[in-house]
């Protein structure tokens, strides 16, 4: 028996438009007698008899029309005088794991609004992607994943076995994917190469400016009736210092606003930005320059072998005495016990990090009633010059929106054999800040 149905509204001259109802009629047919597909008026056009062999979904013509048969083996049809542009497996279904209620809000609009055409299912998990779930994506041909989630060799061909072809990463960093063994397993892996740059370089200004202005201390104390100002004296950001490491999208978009506050910007990237010399008056130095002249460092590169725990126990003894250290970017280019140490010896005057070494098992979920067993994080909360935040710099309605389109599109150039500016490969380098 093979169902028909009609996703979208139809061409008006399309010969199935004519022939289906509202309610999306079924023909039952055994496969070797299938129907013909005939029009009430003739179309010299088209001289095809129009019997569908072995049926499977087509959408053809500018009204993406689409219709879904179960996909068996290739079709010999003509729908109208138009061809069909693209064949698809019958309703392509995306698994999308560590799926928050925001992210199924914001993939379910961007796949609503800008691809229905394409039939794709979104199911949603809130776990994340690992070994163990990883069956769960079988008869997927794609699974969304995320920055915590690990995409390891063995996870990956997992995925193979279950049918899954395409691993789409709704974040920018890809360092938790094993790109070498998905060449070997011929895997579409894409990620979001930019969203909002603004976004994360604003947060980490906030960041700056609430540990050194002590803001979320004088709100707590003034809610208990306290107004005195002991302990609440910071410095103005004006005149200061400051060094970027990574001059990339967000490191650039961060010192734009520094130059507002008149800072002046030193900065160390491999690869040199015009925009940050030239425009915006930056100076561009060694990496343990910076660390000598900063009053303020904020990390905006990627996690690679180069740049894991690039602020370690000789870069924090190199830094200025009491300057603040800044980290939107990834948890692990810190090493947080040679930090915690830093701060102990009054060496680190402030670090705020809204990224952890660990935070796999800790971000994007209550823990409030859970006893935390992380002795390293537990110590970081000890200190009052210390403040943390969850992997947030990200969450707002402009990037979020930013990401889910994103994400859908490098899912329809998968389905279109399309060119993706978002794809990786095992050769794919990060050579500038993210």
């Amino acid at each position: 028996m093979y169902p028909v149905r009609t996703c979208l509204p139809q061409a008006d001259n399309c010969p199935l438009s004519r022939r289906q109802s509202a309610r999306h009629r079924r023909y039952k047919q055994p496969s070797s007698n299938l129907p013909h597909i005939r029009t009430d008026r003739p179309r010299p056009a088209c001289a095809c008899p129009r019997r569908i062999e072995n049926p499977r979904p087509i959408r053809h013509g500018s009204e993406s029309h689409v219709i879904v048969f179960p996909a068996h083996q290739p079709i010999c049809i003509r729908l109208c005088a138009r061809p069909p542009v693209r064949v698809l497996p019958a309703m392509p279904k995306i698994a999308v794991f560590s799926a928050q209620p925001y992210d199924r809000r914001f993939l379910s609009e961007a796949n609503e609004r800008h691809f229905a055409g394409y039939g794709f299912e979104l199911h949603y998990h809130v776990f994340p992607l690992t070994e163990e779930t990883a069956a769960l994506a079988g008869g997927c041909e794609a699974v969304c994943a995320f920055v915590n989630d690990k995409i390891s060799a063995k996870v990956l061909e997992a995925l193979h076995a279950g049918g899954t072809r395409a691993v789409l990463l709704r974040c920018a960093g890809f360092n938790n994917v094993d790109l070498g063994r998905a060449d070997e397993l011929g895997l579409f892996v894409a990620r979001v190469a930019a969203y909002s740059p603004e976004a994360v370089a604003e947060y980490a200004v906030a960041l700056m400016q609430t540990l050194n202005r002590k803001t979320h201390r004088a709100y707590m104390r003034v809610r208990e009736g306290n107004f005195s100002l002991d302990g609440m004296l910071g410095f103005t950001m004006h005149g200061k210092t400051v060094g970027l490491v990574g001059t990339g999208k967000i490191g650039l978009a961060t010192a734009r606003i520094l130059k507002g506050y008149g800072c002046r910007l030193v900065g160390y990237d491999p690869f040199e930005v015009a925009e940050f010399k030239d425009g915006l008056g930056g100076e561009y130095v060694g990496l343990e320059e910076l660390l000598e002249r900063a009053d303020i460092v904020s990390l905006h590169c990627p996690l690679m072998g180069s740049t894991h725990h690039i602020i370690n126990a000789d870069t924090l003894a190199r830094m200025k005495d009491g300057a603040m250290l800044v980290n939107s970017s990834r948890g692990a280019l810190i090493d947080t016990k040679a930090a915690i140490q830093a701060l102990k010896s009054r060496k680190l005057g402030a670090l705020a990090i809204d990224v952890y070494e660990w935070e796999s098992s800790l971000f994007y979920a209550d823990r409030s009633l859970d006893i935390i067993d992380d002795d390293v994080f537990q110590r970081l909360m000890t200190f009052p010059n210390t403040l943390v935040s969850g992997h947030q710099g990200f969450f707002t309605v402009e990037a979020l929106t930013e990401i889910a389109e994103t994400t859908m599109r490098n899912m329809k150039c998968f389905v279109d054999g399309e060119e993706c500016a978002g794809r990786l490969h095992a050769r794919t380098k990060l050579v500038v800040g993210s």
